[in-house]
């Protein structure tokens, strides 16, 4: 056996692990900057162009200023869905296992072999999340990992490879394999460094225009001291790949006006509590009531006790030809737009006499009382507008390719994996 290389380095080691890598996690720190979060997302894409089972766990608030790369694309926040999900059942009870695609839905199906098989029969457990390489970009110790790769300690315990990458010094102690470049001004060069090792035209799209975000965020749009012909020829080689330096400049530029707009309360915030603490200066009560607005059953009431006898009596005769009540004057509509209250005759009392007879036979409602108790009434039995039609929910796309395929279990031992087939 040759001995290993002394011209092999940490670069390249990184390139070589990466490249066979075939289930692959891509995380970061807490605390990532915008070129850290940027590389992430664009070596996440890189990876799926190289047909790799490729994720980025990233469980910190990701910044606004990358939005525009669609990062919940190939970012997930934990890492429930990198663990298999395990259905175990005695081989002795099964004669073949098949498996079958109808639309949404995998149905596997189990011949039992000289025996019935039951609900009873079958486990279900968590199996292994079957990671073979992690790449932490942006970490130096265990301790600065993002928080959901600590929540699952088995995938830092149990991955065989495990690659650090880092920028301007720093070197990394956590992985097997610790690639530190001190003179790279970030690790979106870094990845651009590699990418010609990892495979030809990896550079297109989704990646390149992620990792010139890293680049502009670091150099300030390539106007800082960081800016070098080396950046500005990688910078170059991503925007002839498809990369839009415009369309960065300007999210990074809106990211940091909301981010101004929002801290801006906070400190207007000060002055208005003291405004609100200041002591409410004292009101001498006056002793005119206060005008409230009468319920519906006191405007009832007011209108009714507002008819009146008209003061001139008439002679009996009279009496006999008219009515004992007169109209009264026009209702007096006052401030309350909802409801009318009458206003009072100036009449005098009647006689006697015409009052015992208006107890004896009632005069009709005027025909304002019964507009104003309807319209009381209308108001009361007003009803709510109509709730709006409930969202149709969409239908899954069917799956075009129905696929199926069988497990036949030897029961001396062997167990036969075909290939599966189309129907």
């Amino acid at each position: 056996m040759n001995p290993q290389s002394p011209a092999t380095t940490p670069k390249q080691q990184a390139a070589e692990v990466i490249k066979n890598g075939a289930s692959i996690v891509v995380t970061t720190n807490k605390k990532p900057s915008l070129d850290e979060i940027s590389t992430v997302i664009g070596l996440t894409h890189m990876l799926q162009a190289m047909n790799k089972h490729a994720v980025a766990i990233v469980s910190t608030t990701l910044p606004h200023a990358i939005e525009f790369l669609k990062p919940q694309a190939v970012i997930e926040a934990d890492t429930k869905r990198l663990q298999d999900f395990v259905i175990s059942l005695h081989k002795d009870k099964a004669d073949k296992l098949r498996y079958k695609v109808e639309d949404d839905e995998v149905k596997i199906f189990i011949t039992p072999y000289k025996t019935v098989i039951s609900e009873k029969d079958l486990a279900f457990t968590s199996g292994d999340y079957n990671i073979d390489t992690v790449v932490a970009v942006g970490v130096v110790s265990r301790d600065q990992i993002d928080d959901a790769m600590l929540s699952s300690p088995r995938i830092l315990g149990d991955t065989k490879n495990i690659v650090t990458i880092n920028a301007g010094g720093q070197i990394g102690k956590l992985g097997s394999i610790n690639w530190s470049e001190p003179e790279a001004i970030s690790v979106s060069e870094m990845i651009i460094s590699i990418s010609e090792s990892l495979g030809s035209n990896l550079l297109q799209g989704n990646t390149a225009q992620a990792l010139l975000t890293g680049l502009v965020s670091v150099t300030d749009q390539f106007g800082n001291d960081k800016t070098s012909p080396k950046i500005m020829t990688m910078a170059a080689q991503l925007m002839a790949a498809g990369a839009d330096q415009q369309v960065i400049v300007k999210e990074i530029a809106e990211s940091k006006k909301l981010k101004v707009v929002n801290e801006q309360p906070k400190e207007a915030a000060k002055p208005a509590e003291t405004v609100a603490k200041a002591p409410e200066p004292s009101v001498q009560k006056s002793e005119e009531p206060v005008n409230t607005p009468p319920s519906t059953a006191d405007v009832l009431k007011q209108q009714t006790a507002h008819v009146k006898v008209v003061k001139d009596q008439p002679t009996i005769a009279e009496q006999s030809e008219q009515p004992t009540v007169k109209p009264v004057a026009e209702p007096h509509i006052t401030n309350n737009p909802q409801l009318a209250t009458l206003k009072p005759a100036a009449e005098e009392e009647p006689t006697k006499p015409a009052a015992q007879e208006q107890k004896q036979q009632p005069a009709p409602e005027p025909e304002h009382v019964v507009a104003a108790r309807d319209a009381v009434k209308q108001a009361a039995d007003k009803v709510t507008p109509a709730n709006p039609e409930p969202i149709k929910s969409l239908n899954a796309q069917p799956v075009e390719e129905q696929t199926s395929g069988d497990i036949v279990i030897n029961h001396d031992g062997e167990i036969t994996l075909p290939e599966s087939s189309k129907e």
